[in-house]
């Protein structure tokens, strides 16, 4: 499948889940956060930073599947991987930065239509983001080491972060199947 297709499919899936986050309560960005955050871009908190983070991973996740095969779409995404990765790093976002680096080398280990393109896939990364960051947690903390009840926690605490995978994922294996 072509690239602009399953990066249209993902753009259309991260404005749904946008409505979602806006629509369930998880967050209540409005016209007044829009304005504070473009006064001030740089600031990571907020909705509307969430929204962007939101609109991201689901499109990350919409172009997810077709990264384990030499293109442009590898080589444009990968430099890009490095700029988020360079930004992470230099606001101090250690914990992302570890999970985004982890995340971004698995398509590379496999071949095309392997296991990037299993419908279990999305729930799995998000699985393994979160054991990532309490990793990541526990190993800064003064006191309690890694716990698969705080994975849960951060699972579920962060929802919709595990829908916008799901629903990156299932735009590119559904465009597959269709087109």
């Amino acid at each position: 499948m072509k690239f602009k297709v399953h990066a249209v499919g993902g753009a259309m899936a991260g404005m749904l889940t946008i409505v979602t986050a806006q629509v369930s309560g998880y967050t209540s960005a409005s016209y007044r956060h829009l304005i504070d955050f473009l006064n001030a871009p740089h600031m990571t908190q907020g909705d509307i930073p969430v929204l962007i983070g939101l609109f991201a991973v689901t499109v990350f996740m919409s172009l997810f599947p077709d990264l384990d095969s030499a293109s442009i779409l590898q080589r444009w995404f990968y430099r890009f991987a490095l700029v988020i990765l360079i930004l992470l790093f230099m606001v101090g976002q250690m914990g992302l930065f570890a999970a985004v680096s982890f995340i971004i080398l698995l398509p590379l280990l496999h071949k095309h239509r392997g296991w990037t393109h299993s419908k279990i896939t999305p729930v799995l990364l998000a699985l393994f983001f979160a054991v990532v960051l309490e990793l990541h947690r526990s190993t800064q903390a003064w006191f309690g080491g890694f716990s698969m009840e705080n994975v849960g926690a951060i699972l579920n605490e962060y929802w919709i972060y595990v829908v916008a995978c799901v629903l990156g994922h299932y735009t590119h294996l559904l465009l597959d199947w269709k087109l």
